[in-house]
């Protein structure tokens, strides 16, 4: 698991903070995980990323960071290989008025526990996004 220890203020769904491209060196926890792929003998795999590479660089943050995407990848600087990848990104997401505008029918029942498909119909958008907004 990757420890966001970069910074504070930058959080996601549910309070988690985001990870970006200043989480460097060891910043695992545990500290070493499976086995290392580089060099002989065999050794657990204890990452000191150097650089991310395909981060998200339309949205910059203090000092320089750019939040990390599923697709980002870590260069070891053990190997010096970026080989370093994002399993599980941890975020789930929460569904919104575009979602909702464009379910199905039979799908809309999925988003509105009340179980009313017509529940959420173009008429309502307008809460749901003041709903979408103060979620996030």
């Amino acid at each position: 698991m990757l420890k966001v220890s970069s910074h504070q203020k930058v959080v996601l769904n549910a309070n988690k903070k985001m990870a970006t491209s200043k989480e460097l060196q060891n910043t695992f926890y545990p500290p070493a995980f499976g086995v290392c792929n580089f060099g002989y003998p065999s050794k657990p795999c204890a990452p000191a990323i150097t650089q991310w590479l395909n981060v998200y660089q339309s949205m910059r943050l203090p000092r320089g960071a750019f939040p990390l995407m599923p697709d980002s990848k870590g260069i070891c600087a053990v190997s010096g290989a970026p080989c370093v990848e994002i399993t599980n990104h941890g975020q789930i997401e929460i569904p919104g008025a575009s979602h909702v505008k464009n379910a199905s029918a039979e799908h809309q029942t999925d988003l509105d526990p009340s179980g009313n498909p017509m529940g959420l119909s173009e008429e309502n958008e307008d809460d749901f996004e003041k709903i979408e907004l103060m979620l996030g």
